[in-house]
């Protein structure tokens, strides 16, 4: 199939299919770097973890606050922001004053990789608690109808388009940028953590590298605030037009200027 680092199930052995490593056969799930007598290591990490966040945290305030000044406190677009790519920012500081700073950085991949793991299996248990049934069964049919038009532009998306527009790892990719659409960021990480459980492809860091740019327009952000906004006054034709505007510029930019650097 498409998959390059996941085998069939006729290929797996018992265990595998099981989900349970064999005792002899467990992997390290990563290194200490620090000794135990000054501070564990994976309180360590999740510290590395936290003040990044903090980080994204500051500056969604400082944000928040320069608006305020701007607007006079008439608008509140960044009370709205995310903060998932603002801490994105954060660890990407914290990564680079780590590596100018330190020469070898007490940060181990595999270990970070867990916490990312174990993170993302609570993100998406929580996804699925909080949704609100009673908000679905009160607009059943236009959900509905959203629903298939949805899954239909995304089958055409990830059949079609993602074969020609991604070059390395496009099935991974695509399916990951597929459950996002059909539902939320978590939706589309639980996917590819089902076709790259290892994570052994380009997917994982395309898409977080994806979200840098995603979230502040479209992930609760400008384009997010602003669709609602036009929907009320001008209708939702107008917010039409201009979303397939946005498709076609991009396809267009692809077309012109990716298509050649990723060949």
């Amino acid at each position: 199939g498409h998959v390059q680092h996941l085998r069939p199930f006729n290929a797996m052995t018992k265990a595998e299919l099981s989900g349970i490593y064999p005792i002899e056969q467990r992997p390290a799930a990563g290194f200490q770097t620090v000794s135990a007598d000054s501070l564990d290591s994976l309180a360590l990490h999740l510290s590395v973890i936290g003040i990044a966040i903090l980080i994204g945290f500051l500056g969604k305030q400082y944000l928040i606050g320069l608006e305020h000044v701007i607007s006079n406190g008439t608008t509140s677009i960044f009370k709205s922001f995310p903060l998932f790519p603002l801490c994105m920012l954060g660890g990407l500081v914290l990564q680079i004053l780590l590596q100018r700073v330190i020469t070898n950085p007490p940060i181990d991949h595999q270990l970070m990789q867990r916490i990312a793991g174990t993170a993302l299996d609570f993100l998406v248990v929580a996804a699925i608690a909080t949704i609100r049934l009673e908000v679905i069964a009160k607009g059943l049919v236009p959900f509905v109808l959203i629903i298939i038009a949805g899954t239909l532009w995304n089958i055409f998306c990830v059949v079609w388009l993602a074969p020609r527009l991604l070059k390395i790892d496009w099935f991974e990719r695509a399916i990951a940028e597929m459950g996002q659409s059909m539902g939320v960021t978590a939706t589309g990480l639980l996917l590819l953590r089902v076709v790259d459980p290892e994570n052994r492809s380009s997917a994982q860091a395309a898409f977080g590298y994806k979200q840098l740019l995603h979230e502040p327009f479209m992930g609760g952000g400008i384009w997010t605030s602003t669709a609602i906004i036009l929907f009320i006054h001008y209708g939702a034709w107008v917010v039409f037009t201009i979303s397939i505007a946005a498709i076609v510029i991009w396809l267009l930019v692809w077309q012109f200027f990716i298509r050649d650097l990723a060949n």
